[in-house]
């Protein structure tokens, strides 16, 4: 795969790149909430890696995509959109679009009275599907506050009157995608993002598996920014990697 960012091994060599001054601003800037940041020196490293690569424009459409369950793309969306508005200060929507199992709304404790699909299916605006963390720039989004047929609303177009509603509200729009299935490929919302991140188990994809997606991203007109391989072990101390 060209274009590979292995942020997670490699963040730590970024950060080091950091003048003092970028890391007291990062402390200074920092906003502090009950929600632990499990990776922040990596996610940092990632935001670092990904953002020049969008350009300056506000509304920045990120995808973040496994190729299977338990690839942690979930986990990774969410401490990007986090990192995102918490250390860096931007204005981020988190968008859940695993229908069959979202996650975001229950991680930061909200109770949904509707979803984006439920919205974009009434003719709403899509902001009554917000939901703000606390006091803070980060806003989640959840598929649905009940079953809802998430083809239907992407086969209609109905994503692209929500992207120009977004667009000019937030920093980021940062998407946690399911991994795609027979009934619902959700590689398919790739051309409607600014940039994909395809998050593999560095332990278990297999090769063949994670061509394919990159493949069907790229095919459906994606901008494939990279790929974060998540759940590195270390098999020797790190710090030997660290030389080698």
């Amino acid at each position: 795969m060209s274009k590979i960012y292995e942020a997670l091994m490699n963040s730590r060599r970024e950060l080091i790149a950091l003048d003092t001054s970028g890391v007291r601003s990062f402390e200074q800037n920092r906003v502090k909430t009950k929600f632990k940041i499990e990776m922040e020196k990596e996610i940092i490293g990632l935001f670092n890696s990904v953002d020049p690569l969008l350009g300056n424009a506000k509304g920045k459409i990120i995808q973040f995509i496994g190729p299977a369950e338990k690839e942690g793309a979930s986990t990774v969306a969410r401490e990007f959109a986090m990192v995102s508005s918490f250390t860096f200060g931007k204005s981020v929507l988190l968008l859940d679009a695993d229908q069959r199992k979202p996650s975001q709304h229950l991680f930061f404790g909200i109770t949904p009275a509707l979803g984006w699909t439920e919205v974009i299916g009434d003719g709403r605006p899509a902001a009554a599907a917000f939901y703000r963390v606390n006091n803070t720039c980060l806003f989640v989004s959840p598929p649905a506050a009940k079953p809802t047929d998430l083809c239907r609303i992407f086969c209609a177009g109905g994503l692209s009157s929500m992207w120009d509603e977004v667009r000019g509200r937030f920093d980021f729009i940062v998407i946690d995608s399911p991994p795609p299935t027979p009934s619902f490929d959700s590689t398919g919302l790739a051309s409607g993002t600014d940039g994909v991140i395809l998050v593999l188990g560095a332990e278990t994809i297999s090769q063949p598996l994670a061509e394919k997606i990159k493949d069907r991203i790229i095919k459906n007109g994606g901008n494939l920014l990279g790929v974060v391989f998540n759940r590195r072990k270390y098999h020797i101390p790190e710090f030997i990697y660290k030389r080698l």
